[in-house]
């Protein structure tokens, strides 16, 4: 099954946005499009925010996101209720079946 955070990173990345990675501590990733990079970030600790921004440098939401312990459709713990996120959601679902 899908990791639900790659799939979210995915969709924020094919929407042109950039994505910063909190690990608790400090921002190692800033603004990035680098799949790996903020992937990797993710991965060097138990649980990382996300920031969300678009082309222009608006914030476009946040995410707490968690690579190790969790079912893959739960690696997304929690978020900003907004539009994108909501349709992220939805199509996430839709690929899983839920």
């Amino acid at each position: 099954m899908k990791q639900a955070y790659i799939d979210l990173i995915n969709h924020a990345l094919a929407q042109g946005f950039k994505v910063s990675v909190w690990d608790g501590e400090a921002w190692p990733v800033k603004q990035s499009i680098k799949f790996r990079e903020i992937v990797d970030a993710i991965k060097s600790v138990e649980v990382a925010e996300l920031q969300f921004r678009d082309a222009e440098g608006n914030k476009c939401g946040w995410a707490e996101v968690g690579a190790y312990g969790l079912d893959p459709e739960e690696t997304v713990i929690d978020y900003t209720v907004n539009p994108w996120l909501e349709d992220w959601n939805e199509l996430y679902n839709q690929t899983i079946g839920a």
